[in-house]
């Protein structure tokens, strides 16, 4: 994975600054986990869970995509589809 390449592009699209965070050592059934710290945004990784530069992608946009919606509804898979494919081409993945 190109970390600094893919931090720069979820920086871009969230329109503020994100900071991802990962961890081999979370006991969660969780792949990913987003939270505001005031203007920041941190996405926590569970490695356990995204080992391949797809998955990681695809945990990134999930967590992006609850920006614009808390639920998962019609919305939220829309713009998650969409933010996903937006990084993936970004990333020419």
């Amino acid at each position: 994975m190109k970390w600094i390449k893919l931090s720069e592009i979820i920086n871009e699209i969230a329109k503020q600054k994100v900071e991802l965070v990962m961890s081999l050592q979370t006991k969660s059934d969780y792949r990913a986990a987003l939270l505001r710290r005031g203007d920041l945004l941190v996405i926590y990784l569970n490695m356990a869970y995204n080992k391949s530069d797809n998955e990681i992608i695809e945990s990134i946009a999930h967590e992006l995509a609850h920006l614009k919606a808390e639920r998962h509804t019609n919305k939220f898979y829309e713009e998650y589809e969409r933010l996903k494919n937006e990084i993936k081409q970004k990333m020419e993945v």
